[in-house]
């Protein structure tokens, strides 16, 4: 891509790292995920009980850094306008980032709760124009016992 393309692809916008083709098994999940956009279709969630103490603000910190390090996790596509859909690596990216305490909450109903955040997440997806195509959520369900629950898009992790 020359420059004179990348200008016309971001604009004025200088905050791209790299720009580079999708493979083709992520050009058969971007189609199919925008032909399906609320059905949920390739959001992948892993979801990890953690015991003992956690420190929020580190814990946040940590997936902001992790998101500086790994340039897949500040990746967004463009498809529209281009002859070919294409991965845009931008510079930084702010990490969704959610904490939660529904210790005070009945079991049945924290599970509950959690199933339908869980749901949400899968039916919301992501907006593939705009990194980052992930968000973490952590819950705090006891005093010393969290739920982390990472969703992201198949289309940038396999």
């Amino acid at each position: 891509m020359d420059q004179v393309a990348l200008d016309r692809l971001v604009g004025g916008d200088r905050q791209v790292e790299d720009v580079y083709p999708l493979s083709p098994l992520q050009q058969g999940m971007l189609f199919h995920a925008l032909a399906e956009p609320d059905s949920g279709m390739y959001v992948e969630q892993i979801h990890w009980r953690l015991d003992g103490a956690l420190d929020a603000d580190g814990f946040q910190a940590a997936w902001r850094s992790a998101a500086g390090r790994h340039p897949v996790l500040r990746t967004e596509f463009v498809w529209e306008g281009v002859p070919r859909p294409l991965q845009i690596v931008r510079t930084d990216v702010s990490v969704p980032y959610e904490y939660l305490d529904v210790s005070d909450m009945a079991a049945d109903d924290r599970e509950a709760h959690m199933a339908r955040l869980l749901e949400q997440d899968r039916v919301e997806g992501f907006d593939f124009g705009s990194a980052p195509l992930m968000k973490v959520r952590v819950l705090r369900t006891d005093e010393s016992q969290y739920h982390l629950v990472w969703s992201f898009h198949h289309v940038l992790l396999d």
